[in-house]
């Protein structure tokens, strides 16, 4: 009966439900488990509010569920709506599919992986806007080539944090963000001025920031599909029919995008993290890895204007239950001796395998007027 209804069905896509607050988080855990048609959690709050630890601990308590053996999407052996291509595969050609029961699996992508982005994003240049939790602007200088530093920040990315991401080239802004969305998850697109003419002229007006679904409508309504078709009118015509819409159509449609990236935050600190495959065990073990937690502390602060000894020293330790701890202290050096004390107090507070640790150097206090000449 399922490899019959194989033919014709297709894949449908399922909503993530976004909670806050511990309460509404048991609610969506059980409702993924009762119907995990759901598609997923997704948590969301300020850091070191116990997210990761709270999800973990309420899904300790849900049923195991019944996945397909060895299947990377823990496809069920017997719903369509929940199984990945490769099972579905696998039954029209007859095989035997093996189960196993398995914990709802969790995956944990905390805020500090957004930091260590960031920090990777301006060894490459120090004019970054971040728009969000996953997304910055990158503005890079005219001897540097786009589509190499890209390769670069992906690679860094992925060898350092473990996860990926996609990174688009172009002109401007919008541009940008169009090509950052072209290839993802793990892909990038640069477009060239040379080719900004004719990658717009095709491309959907949907794809432009402030076109929703009801915008897009009205104007498909009068056969504006495509930026090219946006490019018959003039822009009085537009502004007539949709407002102050219409100046941005105008605008977007021809790759015009005179925004400047807004840099409103202040640098406070530099740092550095990794988390480790596996959980380091001892307290020298974790000593062991400050010279190269070190060594990568250093590169980015030579792209500062500070120098590392005038920086107040922190350390950050997280375990194994991802509960973490940060020790800093104004009177110690911010060398490999200063951070490897404060690991070692750090260490003290709890006795757990560690996953991840970082060390950074807070900068002095100066006026908004003096940072801004850097």
């Amino acid at each position: 009966m399922v490899a019959k209804d194989l033919k014709k069905f297709t894949s449908p896509v399922f909503p993530f439900t976004a909670i806050v607050g511990q309460e509404e988080m048991k609610l969506a855990l059980q409702l993924n488990v009762i119907d995990p048609k759901i598609g997923g959690v997704m948590i969301m709050g300020d850091r070191g509010t116990g997210k990761s630890t709270t999800i973990r601990a309420i899904a300790d308590l849900l049923p195991k569920i019944e996945v397909v053996k060895g299947d990377p999407f823990n496809s069920h052996k017997s719903d369509l709506d929940l199984m990945g291509n490769e099972v579905k595969q696998a039954i029209e050609n007859n095989e035997t599919l093996e189960t196993e029961q398995i914990k709802i699996p969790m995956i944990d992508l905390p805020l500090g992986a957004t930091e260590d982005r960031v920090e990777i994003l301006r060894d490459f240049s120090p004019l970054i806007e971040q728009v969000s939790v996953d997304e910055a602007y990158l503005e890079l200088q005219p001897e540097q080539q786009a589509s190499e530093v890209a390769r670069e920040i992906r690679e860094r990315v992925r060898n350092e944090l473990g996860i990926t991401v996609s990174v688009g080239g172009a002109p401007n802004k919008f541009l940008a963000k169009v090509a950052s969305d072209w290839n993802k998850p793990d892909g990038q697109k640069m477009i060239p001025p040379e080719r900004v003419d004719e990658f717009v002229r095709v491309l959907p007006v949907g794809k432009i920031s402030g076109v929703g679904p009801a915008f897009q409508g009205r104007l498909k309504a009068v056969g504006i599909e495509t930026c090219g078709d946006a490019r018959d009118w003039d822009l009085k015509e537009l502004v007539r029919r949709f407002g102050r819409s219409g100046v941005l159509i105008y605008q977007r449609c021809r790759g015009q995008d005179n925004r400047v990236l807004s840099m409103e935050r202040i640098r406070k600190s530099v740092s550095v993290e990794r988390t480790y495959a596996k959980d380091l065990q001892r307290q020298d073990e974790c000593l062991a890895e400050i010279p190269a937690l070190y060594e990568r502390w250093q590169e980015r602060i030579a792209r500062t204007p500070w120098q590392a000894e005038a920086l107040a020293p922190f350390v950050k330790v997280k375990f194994d239950d991802f509960t973490q701890t940060t020790l800093a202290d104004v009177t110690e050096l911010a060398t490999p001796e200063g951070f490897g004390r404060l690991l070692m107090q750090a260490l003290q507070r709890e006795d757990k395998p560690v996953r991840l640790l970082g060390i950074g150097g807070r900068f002095p206090q100066v006026s908004e007027q003096q940072l801004s000449l850097f």
